[in-house]
């Protein structure tokens, strides 16, 4: 099944199985430099955003409690490795492919692949590391990732280790309210 969904001049789909949560970012004369291919920060920028447009989606609660400062998402590293010298400018259209590669405790890693629609040429890869951390008694504490999020991750990625992972996480979670 796909899932088209256009908002805010933003097109995300998501199919479900592919392993893969798909943001394609509409790209203004805003983003590009002075040589008119889109400037390099803004390739990390989308990754913030289409982080944040999944969470939106598929994990309404887990962005309260991030917006609520009740639970942080830390993000400890970012890369963006470039693959095409050309890039992308206005009026190109990209896609950009978000899989969970990495999940163990409260800590994931993202992996982006950025994608010239008209041509399928590979722009860049990036990956994003991330931990989940709150507050207990003014400290910053480490902290297991939401059920949401974790049913919602298991979509994005297609490697059984992770799905045993997350079902481990999950059920550490439910031992707990018991």
């Amino acid at each position: 099944m796909t899932l088209m969904i256009t908002r805010n001049k933003k097109r995300m789909s998501s199919q479900n199985g592919s392993g893969l949560f798909v943001y394609r970012p509409e790209i203004s004369l805003g983003d590009t430099n002075v040589v008119g291919n889109v400037y390099f920060a803004n390739f990390v920028r989308w990754q913030g955003a289409c982080r944040e447009k999944f969470l939106s989606d598929y994990c309404p609660e887990t962005l309260n409690l991030v917006t609520t400062r009740k639970l942080i998402l830390h993000t400890t590293s970012v890369t963006c490795e470039f693959k095409d010298p050309i890039g992308v400018t206005v009026g190109d259209a990209i896609r950009i492919e978000m899989q969970l590669t990495h999940l163990r405790g409260g800590r994931l890693t993202m992996f982006f692949e950025y994608i010239a629609e008209n041509d399928r040429r590979l722009i860049a890869l990036g990956t994003q590391k991330i931990c989940c951390k709150k507050l207990v008694n003014d400290s910053l504490v480490g902290a297991v990732f939401p059920v949401e999020l974790l049913l919602a991750l298991k979509s994005f990625s297609s490697a059984l280790e992770i799905h045993d992972n997350i079902q481990s996480a999950i059920e550490f979670q439910s031992d707990l309210s018991i």
